[in-house]
C-alpha cells in the first residue's frame, strides 16, 4: 500500500510541472497516486515512466541554473 504521505509529495511536484495551477489538485493527486501504484508493479522495473520517459521516480529532472560569467 502506498502511504497518502508518498501520494501528496508526487502530487505536488505534479502541481509544480504543471505551473502551479490551482484548479487541478484532483487530477495532479489521481496521477501521483496511479504512477506510484504503477511502480510498484514488477513489469515497471527499468521501463519509461508516465510523465517525462525519465524513469525512476516519474518525475523529470528539474533544469539545473548555470552561473552567469562575470
Amino acid at each position: 500500500m502506498i502511504s497518502e504521505e508518498k501520494i501528496r509529495e508526487r502530487a505536488y511536484e505534479l502541481w509544480e510541472l504543471d505551473g502551479r495551477r490551482e484548479d487541478a489538485e484532483q487530477e495532479h493527486w489521481r496521477q501521483a497516486r496511479e504512477q506510484l501504484e504503477s511502480e510498484l508493479q514488477p513489469d515497471a522495473i527499468n521501463t519509461l515512466d508516465s510523465v517525462g520517459g525519465s524513469g525512476q521516480s516519474g518525475i523529470p529532472e528539474m533544469p539545473v541554473r548555470q552561473p552567469r560569467d562575470a
